[in-house]
């Protein structure tokens, strides 16, 4: 048995929700966002799994990213969104990598290593729709499309930009960045256009162009402008270590903040701060935490330390609270965007949070797909 947090990452879940996304969007090809390992749940298994699925083209955000992905697909598209590092031009060429192209700096920069190489090179160009942050602005890219020795040397595979407020479904942020997106690509016919991330998939088929970049969405979680139901790929549990009666009014945790009367049954188990669990989930006047012990909820008891929580078991019959059993932090019980709101935060911080020292074990991809084994990454 393992004595700390464990997360199980359901691939077949995973392989589930890239289905989905591509019947939602037909006409696009459906690409695969897993930087920040693949948003906690392991870049190499997810990869893995979604590249079984048919997903031939993978973003990242950092070259080492692409680095590391490229030793496990060795024959997709892959897409580092920081670009190359200074340096690090000729190893990407090697590694066959496609840069995301940000500013007229790095276009530069990369112009004159593949003039040098004399080969071209595949970019990706990124035009800023509204967000004011990564990306060239609209007289920027202006300067592109009309002065092509900018781009002598460079084969311009595909245009993207990034939508702001696509989780608004009537934002109206959306159809303006979408208008601006339009009409910049139009410069670039030859070139694939990238734009709807996970939310802006179900935005509808004018969002979609060539290809789009779901990320999270790939996880089942925080797509509540869904139109159809996405299958949550992760659950989050940790040990009991010890259970106790209290035996007279007092407090508990750090700071003494929670008081616990005479007789309640409290469970402390193995997980905090150190694991990924916020220090804010926290019970507070304004907001309360709970798990679940086997469909029974279980509130958390004082502040989140460090590698212990407690959670209070007195309404759990005693034959199912005892060292060893499973607490569920989230999963079918409650999502990690719940868990999340309770936290006071959004599942994608939730999820990046989880430590590198949480247990994480990968349940197969099924019949259907090429056959993926148990992976288990402690």
């Amino acid at each position: 048995m393992f004595d700390g947090v464990t997360a199980t990452i359901d691939l077949e879940a995973i392989a589930e929700n890239y289905r989905i996304l591509k019947a939602a969007a037909p006409r696009a090809e459906m690409s695969a966002v897993v930087k920040a390992d693949a948003y906690g749940l392991g870049m190499d298994p997810v990869a893995r799994a979604l590249s079984a699925c048919g997903c031939i083209s993978f973003y990242v955000i950092q070259f080492a990213e692409a680095v590391a992905l490229r030793k496990v697909l060795p024959h997709a598209a892959i897409a580092p969104f920081y670009g190359i590092p200074e340096g690090a031009e000729r190893e990407a060429l090697r590694l066959r990598l496609t840069p995301v192209i940000n500013d007229l700096a790095q276009l530069e920069r990369l112009r004159r290593f593949a003039e040098a190489e004399t080969r071209s090179l595949s970019v990706i160009l990124h035009v800023d729709t509204g967000m004011n942050r990564l990306g060239f602005s609209a007289s920027e890219f202006e300067k592109l499309s009309e002065d092509s020795s900018l781009l002598a040397g460079l084969n311009v595979s595909h245009v993207m930009s990034h939508l702001a407020c696509s989780d608004e479904p009537d934002h109206p942020m959306n159809e303006e960045q979408r208008a601006r997106f339009a009409k910049a690509v139009a410069a670039f016919p030859e070139a694939k256009k990238s734009f709807a991330n996970s939310h802006g998939i179900f935005l509808g088929p004018h969002y979609h162009f060539d290809q789009c970049r779901p990320g999270r969405a790939l996880s089942g979680t925080n797509m509540h402008n869904a139109k159809t139901l996405l299958k949550m790929a992760v659950r989050l549990s940790a040990p009991i270590l010890q259970v106790r009666c209290v035996d007279s009014d007092s407090t508990v945790g750090y700071g003494a903040l929670q008081p616990v009367k005479k007789g309640m049954r409290l469970a402390t188990l193995a997980g905090g701060y150190a694991d990924g669990l916020m220090r804010s989930l926290t019970p507070s006047a304004q907001r309360r935490t709970h798990f679940y012990l086997q469909g029974h909820k279980v509130p958390l008891m004082g502040r989140v330390s460090m590698d212990l929580i407690v959670v209070d078991v007195s309404n759990v019959p005693e034959n199912l609270a005892h060292p060893g059993a499973d607490i569920e932090i989230a999963g079918p019980h409650q999502s990690m965007d719940e868990l999340a709101d309770q936290a006071g935060t959004i599942g994608y911080e939730m999820l990046t949070h989880i430590a590198v020292r949480v247990k994480r074990t990968y349940l197969p991809l099924k019949t259907s797909h090429e056959q993926q084994p148990l992976f288990s990454r402690a």
